[in-house]
C-alpha cells in the first residue's frame, strides 16, 4: 500500500518504510523508461539500475508520474509502480527460488502450535490470532513481539532455542511427510527441464537445512539462503537477489514461489516473477492483489513455471 505524503507526493511503501526508519533513499529518474529505449529493455534497464543501488545498503526511489493521475508524483521502485505494464513481469525465466514453509513444507499449523506452546512456557498466554500473522517470518522478533520482550533480552534467546529444540524433536520426526501434495515430483521434473532451484526463507539456514534433509528434498536444490545471511530479514526483499546471484541468474530471469503476500510484495520490489500458493498462509484475495501469479496445488506451481521456461533454461 502506497503513503500519500500530501496531494503532489505519494510514496511506496518500501520507500515510505525506509525514510521512516532514517535508512538511506536513492532518487531515480524515470526517464530511461519514457524516452529513448524500447520496451522491454526501458524496464530491465530501469530495474538494473534499481539493483545497484541496493548493495550499498540505500533503497531506490524511481520518480514518475503514474496511473495519469494529473500531477501525481509516485516515488517507489520501479518494479512496484502501478504505471508498469504487468506482462513486463511475465518473461522467460531461468531459476526460481523457493519460500519453504507453506509453500514446499505443510508446518504452519506445527508452527503456530510450538510458537503458541513456547510463549506459555515462558508465561506468556497468546492467542491463535496473535500468533498467526507471524508464522513464516524470522523467528526471533516473532519471539519477542509475542510475550512482549526485547529481541536482544536474554528470555527471548532462550525462549527461540527452546521453539527450535522443539521443532527438531516433533516437526522433523514426521520427515518426507511434510512436504505438500506432489512437491518432491513437482521438484524432479523443474529440475527435469534443466530449471536451477534455491530456497529463500525466513528460517535460519541450519534450521532450513535440517528440514530440507528430513524431507527429503535437499538434494533438488542449490543454495539456501536463511535469514542469517542477509542484513535485512523479511519483509526486505534482500534474499531473492541474493539466491538469484549464487544460482548465476540475473534477477528479472527468477520466479519466487511463496505463500504470503509479503513473499509476493518481496518478489516485485525485487524484480522477480511473483507466483503465490494458495494452499499455505496466506489468502488467495490477498495473494491476487499484488497481480502474482496464483496457483492452487504444487502441480500448478510446475505447470505455471514450465510455461516460462525455454527449452535450455541457463542460455535463454
Amino acid at each position: 500500500m502506497n503513503e500519500t505524503v500530501n496531494e503532489l507526493v505519494e510514496l511506496g511503501e518500501e520507500v515510505a518504510t525506509a525514510l521512516s526508519e532514517h535508512r538511506p533513499v536513492v532518487a531515480l529518474e524515470s526517464t530511461v523508461i519514457a524516452r529513448g529505449m524500447g520496451c522491454p529493455g526501458n524496464v530491465e534497464t530501469a530495474r538494473a539500475i534499481e539493483r545497484a543501488v541496493r548493495p550499498a545498503g540505500a533503497v531506490p526511489a524511481t520518480i514518475g508520474i503514474a496511473d495519469g493521475r494529473g500531477g501525481a508524483l509516485v516515488t517507489h521502485p520501479i518494479a512496484e509502480a502501478d504505471a508498469l505494464d504487468a506482462q513486463a513481469m511475465e518473461e522467460v525465466i531461468q531459476a526460481a527460488v523457493f519460500d519453504l514453509d507453506g509453500t514446499l513444507a505443510d508446518t504452519p499449523a506445527a508452527i503456530g502450535r510450538l510458537l503458541t506452546r513456547v510463549c506459555a512456557e515462558f508465561g506468556a498466554d497468546v492467542t491463535e490470532a496473535q500468533v498467526a500473522p507471524t508464522i513464516g517470518r524470522p523467528l526471533e522478533p516473532s519471539g519477542a513481539a509475542l510475550p512482549g520482550q526485547a529481541v536482544d533480552d536474554p528470555v527471548t534467546a532462550r525462549a527461540v532455542a527452546r521453539y527450535r529444540e522443539l521443532f527438531d524433536a516433533e516437526v522433523l520426526s514426521a520427515g518426507p511427510a511434510l512436504p505438500y501434495e506432489g512437491v518432491a515430483e513437482g521438484l524432479r521434473d523443474l529440475r527435469g527441464r534443466g530449471l536451477p532451484l534455491a530456497v529463500g526463507t525466513s528460517k535460519i539456514s541450519g534450521s532450513a537445512e535440517k528440514l530440507l534433509a528430513a524431507t527429503g528434498i535437499r538434494e533438488l536444490f542449490g543454495p539456501v539462503v536463511g535469514n542469517d545471511m542477509v542484513r535485512r530479514g523479511k519483509p526486505d526483499p534482500e534474499r531473492g537477489p541474493r539466491a538469484a546471484s549464487e544460482l548465476g541468474v540475473p534477477v528479472e530471469r527468477c520466479a519466487r514461489i511463496g505463500d504470503t503476500s509479503t513473499d509476493m510484495r518481496m518478489a516485485i520490489r525485487a524484480g522477480l516473477l511473483p507466483v503465490a500458493v494458495t494452499y499455505g498462509v496466506g489468502a488467495e484475495e490477498e495473494l491476487a492483489d499484488g497481480g502474482a501469479l496464483i496457483c492452487r496445488s504444487f502441480g500448478e506451481v510446475v505447470q505455471t513455471l514450465s510455461e516460462h521456461v525455454p527449452a535450455d533454461p541457463v542460455r535463454a
